[in-house]
């Protein structure tokens, strides 16, 4: 009798060790899981999700984990069942219900989407990203304005929900509102200040900052705006790509293409302010000798006399005229006022080739600097 009794007792005092043994190594695959997620390596990232909800299936963390990274990879479906495994085990698990609705957003089931968020937002009120995901659903509806309202009711409830942010900004830009657009770009952009483009940990937000921000720029009837478009598409380029980005992806490529191409902008700073610059053409001038225009809107409080392009790179019909440091100067020794608008002029000699196109790169521009 007391032989039976004694494994039986073993049993029932080990069960427990080997329970909890099995939750810290189902909490270590998620820890490692979490970080390949976040440095953009879904493959690996699912890999070990997959190892901690093998490890305990009670995990419901763990299948909430392998269901954003799934959606990551773009397989909706697949993620919504993890999501929904997440919510069986753990009634409570928000993050879980927001991510299943944006699954069925994503596999375009919208109103089912909306019924899940519906019912998160029913039984949790305060809980921020359920306004999130349903602004994101009447967004991409074209419910611009109800998506604001939505976006704004999250930021109440968490105002350092930088996801709701970033997202308020596309729907400005939807209704044209760019200068709240714009707003709601830059105070995500000043949240992840000195933190650079690609850093494991940054979200989405700030890739769509930028990309946002870039948006606001083109749409901007101005000298340097576009310049300033391609720097902010170039920066959402840096950054790690976010889930559905494909067609955002390719329009900044676009842009900075066609503006490399063709009309190269930037701009020049002192302690007097700044001046937007633009090339705006080259033209032949003479038998052996092309002219440089440069366009500069000066927003100094000082005469811009003179701009001086640091690396000024030109190419004709793509093959380069060198590398040098061009001063823009006036023909007629007058200066760029306060202000207003100008064109400066360079002169490139030794080109005596006819061309049809041209190219033209610079590192940085300075005012009356020579």
């Amino acid at each position: 009798m007391k032989t039976s009794i004694i494994p039986l007792l073993l049993i029932l005092l080990l069960f427990p060790v080997a329970s909890y043994a099995s939750k810290e190594e189902s909490a270590r695959f998620e820890s490692a899981s979490e970080g390949f997620f976040q440095h953009g390596d879904y493959d690996s990232a699912l890999t070990m999700a997959e190892k901690a909800a093998e490890a305990d299936s009670s995990n419901a963390s763990a299948y909430c984990l392998m269901g954003r990274i799934l959606l990551s990879k773009g397989v909706p479906d697949k993620a919504e069942k993890a999501f929904m495994r997440a919510i069986f085990l753990k009634k409570d698990m928000c993050s879980a219900y927001a991510g299943r609705a944006r699954a069925l957003l994503a596999a375009g089931n919208d109103k089912d989407a909306l019924a899940v968020i519906n019912r998160l937002i029913s039984l949790y009120p305060e809980y921020s990203d359920g306004y999130n995901a349903r602004g994101e659903l009447y967004l991409f509806s074209g419910l611009y304005r109800a998506a604001v309202s939505d976006f704004t009711t999250a930021l109440k409830h968490a105002p350092m929900n930088y996801s709701a942010l970033a997202n308020r900004a596309l729907a400005f830009i939807r209704l044209d509102d760019f200068k709240s657009a714009s707003a709601d770009a830059d105070a995500v952009l000043e949240a992840y200040a000195g933190i650079a483009p690609g850093t494991p940990g940054t979200g989405k937000e700030l890739a769509w900052a930028y990309y946002y921000k870039g948006l606001v720029y083109e749409a901007e009837n101005r000298i340097g705006a576009a310049n300033d478009a391609v720097k902010c598409f170039k920066e959402f380029l840096k950054c790690k790509r976010p889930p559905f980005s494909d067609d955002a992806v390719k329009h900044a490529e676009s842009i900075i293409s066609q503006v490399s191409g063709a009309d190269h902008t930037s701009y020049a700073e002192s302690s007097s302010g700044r001046a937007d610059c633009s090339i705006a053409r080259v033209v032949r001038q003479g038998a052996d000798s092309v002219c440089v225009e440069l366009k500069v809107d000066n927003r100094s409080s000082v005469p811009v006399y003179s701009v001086r392009a640091e690396n000024f790179d030109l190419s004709l019909d793509g093959e380069p005229v060198g590398r040098r440091t061009a001063v823009f100067v006036s023909r007629s020794g007058s200066a760029v006022q306060p202000g207003s608008s100008g064109t400066l002029y360079f002169v490139v000699s030794g080109v005596g080739k006819a061309f049809s196109t041209w190219n033209v790169h610079v590192f940085e521009f300075e005012i009356n600097k020579r």
